[in-house]
C-alpha cells in the first residue's frame, strides 16, 4: 500500500476508506467508490502520514511495470507498507500497548470488521486493574474482556445503545475501582457499569498461618455512603499539586485473628482521615491520619502522617504515650575517597521535551569538592564567543583559579556577556521550539533505522542533539569506519574505537542539530553504503 494511502476519503470523509475488494492496483473508497488513486495522482496534493511533506510523483523501480506513483521524497514509497497496513487492513487488525506498571507489552489482536459508524474505546470494566475493550456497531455495545494482558476474541456481554449517543468512559482504568462510562442523547445522561466486579476477587480475606491462627478480614468500599471506616477530610488544606481526593477503593474496615481453638485473640477496626492524592506523577500520598481500635480491650492508636514526605508517620498516639518522629529530606553521600569531581552540564538544557535536569550541586548539596562547569554555548550556538560558567565551592581552589586565568590574560569580552545574558533571560521560546525540533530529528533517525537496518541498536537519549547508533551488527569488520563513510557513502562521521571510549568499534556519533532534510539525505547514504556491502 502506498503511504498516500489517507486516513479518511477526500470526497465523503469516510474513515479508513480503501476496499481491497477491487482488483489488485485500483484503490476504491468503500462508501463512495472514488478512485483514490487516480484523484491523488490528479490533484498531487496528497501529503506523507509520517512527515506531512508534498508528495511527488516518481518511478517505482520496483513494480514489473516500472509505473508512477506518488513517493514521499523522505520516506519514499515503501514506508507505506508499514505504517499503512497497520491502521487498515479493515480495521479489524489491532495493535494494543498494554501497561504492566513499568513499560508496555504490545499485543496484535483481530477484533472485527469496522464500519462507517463504528466506534470503540479502552476502559476498565470489572475492576481488575486491566483495560478492557467497547466496542459499538449500530445500537449493540459489546464488552471484551482483558485477561491477563489479552484482549478476549468474545465479546461477554452487549447492551442496547439508542441511536445518535455519545458515549463516554468516566475512567480509562483506575485500578482497584469500579469504571463506569456515561451516555449523552437529547441532554438525558445515563451511567452504566459492569455488574461484576472482579477486584474483589484480588481481596485477600482469609489466611491461616504457621501456629494455626485464623485471620480474617473485612472491606468497605470509600466511596459507599454506608461505610464506617472513611472520612474524607481533616480540614487539612492541601495546595497544588495535592489534593483531598476520594474513589471507589476497597479499604480494610476490619479484621479478627482467632486461635486453633476458635478462640478470639484480636479485634480491629479501622477509620482512615483524609486521602491524598498528588497530581503529577507520583500519585496515592497515602492518609492523613489512621485510627486502629482494639476492641478486645478497649483502646485505640492514631498514626499521623505526612503525604508530603510520601506517606511517612510523623505522629502515634497510644493510651501509654505519645512519640513524635522527625525527618529531614536530603542525600547522603560517601566522602571515603575525598575525591574531586567535575561535573560537565553543558548540554543540560537540551533535553527532550517531558524531560527534566537536576543539577549535580542539588544531588550533592554539601558536597565541598564539586565543581559545574556549564554554558549556553551549545544549545544557543554560541561557541565561537568563548563563554563559559565555572561554579567553584572550595574557596582557596576558586581564589587560585581566578588568579590563575587572569594572568594568562582570559577575561571575557563584553559581547560575550551580553549574548549569554539575553539568551538566558530571553530565549525560553526559542529554545522550547529547538527542542520539539530535535526531538523529532530523533524520532526521524529511529524509525528510519528501525525499518532500514532493524539490527542496528538506537536509544533516543534524554538529552543532547548527538545520536550513538550501534552499527556493529553491519560492520563489525570495518576497521575505519570514517573512512567507509567518506569513501563508500560520501559521508563525514565521527566513529571507531578510538571515538571516546574505549571500546567504541561499530559505533557512530550523529550531530542531528540540522534541518531533517540534510539529516534524510544523510541516513539515505548511510543505508545505501551498508546495504551495499551486506
Amino acid at each position: 500500500m502506498p503511504v498516500w494511502v489517507p486516513h479518511r476519503c477526500p470526497e465523503c470523509n469516510g474513515s479508513e476508506p480503501i476496499d481491497f475488494s477491487y482488483p489488485a492496483g485500483i484503490l476504491k473508497c468503500r462508501y463512495c467508490g472514488i478512485n483514490i488513486e487516480g484523484y491523488y495522482k490528479k490533484t498531487r496534493t496528497g501529503t506523507c502520514r509520517v512527515c506531512s511533506s508534498p508528495l511527488v510523483l516518481e518511478r517505482d523501480t520496483e513494480s514489473p511495470e516500472y509505473k508512477e506513483v506518488l513517493s514521499c521524497p523522505i520516506h519514499g514509497i515503501s514506508c507505506g507498507e508499514k505504517v499503512v497496513y497497520e491502521i487498515l487492513n479493515y480495521g479489524n487488525i489491532w495493535t494494543a500497548y498494554l501497561s504492566t506498571g513499568r513499560d508496555f507489552v504490545k499485543t496484535i489482536m483481530p477484533i472485527t470488521d469496522l464500519k462507517f459508524k463504528d466506534q470503540s474505546f479502552l476502559m476498565d470494566a470489572n475492576g481488575d486493574g486491566n483495560a478492557d475493550l467497547f466496542f459499538q456497531r449500530g445500537q449493540q455495545l459489546y464488552l471484551y474482556l482483558n485477561k491477563n494482558g489479552i484482549i478476549q476474541p468474545l465479546a461477554v456481554d452487549s447492551i442496547f445503545i439508542s441511536e445518535d449517543t455519545k458515549i463516554t468512559p468516566a475512567n480509562v482504568c483506575n485500578y482497584y475501582c469500579m469504571s463506569h462510562f456515561i451516555t449523552v442523547k437529547m441532554g438525558e445522561v445515563k451511567c452504566y457499569n459492569f455488574t461484576k466486579d472482579c477486584s474483589k476477587e484480588y481481596l485477600l480475606t482469609t489466611l491461616i498461618d504457621s501456629y494455626g491462627n485464623r485471620h480474617t478480614n473485612r472491606y468497605e468500599d470509600m466511596t459507599s455512603p454506608y461505610n464506617n471506616c472513611y472520612h474524607p477530610t481533616t480540614g487539612t488544606y492541601f495546595s497544588y499539586p495535592y489534593f483531598l481526593f476520594i474513589a471507589p477503593w476497597k479499604l480494610l474496615s476490619a479484621s479478627t485473628v482467632y486461635t486453633s481453638d476458635h478462640k478470639l485473640y484480636k479485634q480491629n477496626n479501622y477509620s482512615y482521615y483524609g486521602a491524598v492524592m498528588h497530581h503529577t506523577g507520583l500519585g496515592f500520598s497515602g492518609f492523613e491520619r489512621v485510627i486502629t481500635r482494639d476492641e478486645l480491650d478497649r483502646s485505640s492508636t492514631t498514626e499521623t502522617h505526612d503525604p508530603k514526605l510520601f506517606g511517612v508517620t510523623t505522629r502515634v498516639d497510644t493510651p501509654n504515650k505519645e512519640t513524635v518522629y522527625s525527618y529531614s529530606l536530603g542525600l547522603f553521600h560517601k566522602k571515603k575517597h575525598n575525591l574531586w569531581i567535575i561535573s560537565d552540564e553543558i548540554h543540560c538544557d537540551l533535553l527532550r521535551q517531558g524531560k527534566r535536569h537536576i543539577p549535580m550541586a542539588k544531588i550533592m548539596p554539601d558536597y565541598d569538592k564539586l565543581i559545574v562547569c556549564t554554558s549556553a554555548s551549545k544549545c544557543f550556538n554560541m561557541a565561537g564567543l568563548m563563554f563559559a560558567e565555572i561554579l567553584i565551592r572550595d574557596e582557596t581552589l576558586k581564589e587560585w583559579y581566578i588568579a590563575y586565568t587572569n594572568s594568562y590574560a582570559m577575561n571575557v569580552n563584553p559581547l560575550a556577556i551580553a549574548a549569554h545574558q539575553a539568551a538566558y533571560e530571553k530565549g525560553g521560546e526559542w529554545l522550547d521550539q529547538m527542542k520539539t525540533y530535535l526531538d523529532g530529528n530523533f524520532a526521524f533517525v529511529k524509525e528510519t533505522l528501525d525499518r532500514e537496518l532493524p539490527e542496528t541498536h538506537f536509544v533516543i537519549p534524554d538529552a543532547t542533539y548527538l545520536a550513538w547508533v550501534d552499527l556493529s551488527t553491519y560492520l563489525a569488520d570495518v576497521e575505519d569506519i570514517p573512512d567507509f563513510f567518506a569513501n563508500k557513502a560520501g559521508v563525514l562521521l565521527e566513529g571507531g574505537d578510538a571515538l571516546f571510549v574505549d571500546n567504541a568499534q561499530g559505533y557512530v556519533r550523529l550531530n542531528l542539530a540540522m534541518p531533517r532534510t540534510l539529516i534524510a539525505e544523510g541516513l539515505k547514504r548511510i543505508v545505501k553504503a551498508i546495504k551495499e556491502r551486506i
